[in-house]
């Protein structure tokens, strides 16, 4: 057809958006939330007519990359920005028992997987603060987070973490530490 190069210019571009994101992803998250990225790339690429996927999901380097990455998740190396995360908290629920934390993270995902890690960690009661929308099979109704946000202020979590509808203007109980994971 007289758009091939149009079209085909586009998949282009979809296909550096997603390789960008997956650069994102790495550089901002660690190696389980780029794995859980590749994976769902590869995973879509097997139904999707989407040209971009498909063409991901059949790039040498994409699988060399996604092979890699598969390795250092099964090996569970974390992002050097999670264990400095976790010896901040360490180190302030040890100077302060009672202290009330935030941590802001852009994505479900992560979000999930610091609540997870912080959780391991003897004095702490994380809890993942998100949305109503259903995605990444999280979603809080507004009932779950009213709670949520009262057991936090009556000292039943101390950590919270948040994607984006902490900053929405929620009356959220005294907070004594906020952290910007990104």
């Amino acid at each position: 057809t007289k758009y091939f190069h149009l079209f085909r210019a586009i998949s282009s571009s979809a296909e550096a958006i997603k390789i960008t994101h997956a650069t994102e992803l790495l550089e901002t998250q660690g190696i389980k939330s780029l794995y859980n990225y590749m994976k769902s790339i590869f995973e879509s690429a097997k139904s999707t007519k989407t040209k971009a996927t498909k063409n991901l999901a059949v790039d040498l380097n994409f699988k060399s990359a996604y092979i890699l990455c598969r390795k250092l998740n099964d090996a569970e190396v974390e992002h050097p920005k999670l264990t400095k995360l976790k010896e901040i908290v360490q180190e302030e629920i040890k100077n302060n028992q009672n202290i009330k934390i935030m941590i802001f993270n852009q994505y479900r995902d992560s979000a999930k997987e610091l609540e997870r890690v912080l959780n391991k960690i003897e004095g702490i009661n994380a809890k993942l603060f998100v949305g109503q929308a259903k995605k990444e099979g999280t979603g809080l109704s507004q009932k779950e987070q009213i709670q949520i946000l009262e057991d936090f202020g009556n000292g039943i979590y101390n950590i919270i973490i948040s994607t984006s509808i902490g900053e929405e203007g929620l009356d959220i109980p005294k907070v004594d530490l906020e952290i910007f994971y990104e």
